[in-house]
């Protein structure tokens, strides 16, 4: 960047016959110094992003630990539901096999009673 500014110097000074040489400095230095700022800028808002992605990241772990889990609470759900059909399914077989057993006992008795 320098070399622009010395020729830039050497132009004017051919063209006006004037020493340029302190007013290029101050330009550099200006320029220098708006660079570094915009730089630190950079600097600080590539720490925030990546301070951000790290948060976001420890949610995202959060989140998915929290969807294992339910989907563990879940599946022992879906078994014990399936454990308590089974169990109803063999209750209402009992049940009616008690009903039919009972009605072919008062059916006999019945017989039994009208001789």
């Amino acid at each position: 960047m320098k070399s622009i500014w010395k020729t830039f110097a050497v132009l004017l000074e051919y063209c006006c016959q004037t020493d340029y040489e302190s007013l290029l400095s101050n330009i550099e230095t200006e320029y220098q110094t708006k660079q570094e700022d915009i730089t630190n800028s950079f600097k600080d808002e590539i720490e925030m992003l990546r301070n951000r992605e790290v948060e976001l990241q420890e949610t995202v772990n959060t989140f998915q630990d929290h969807i294992q889990s339910l989907q563990k609470e879940a599946f022992h759900e879906q078994r014990l539901r399936e454990k308590v059909e089974k169990d109803h399914e063999l209750l209402k077989e009992n049940i009616e096999n008690e009903v039919s057993l009972r009605t072919k006992f008062e059916d006999k008795v019945g017989i039994i009673a009208e001789r």
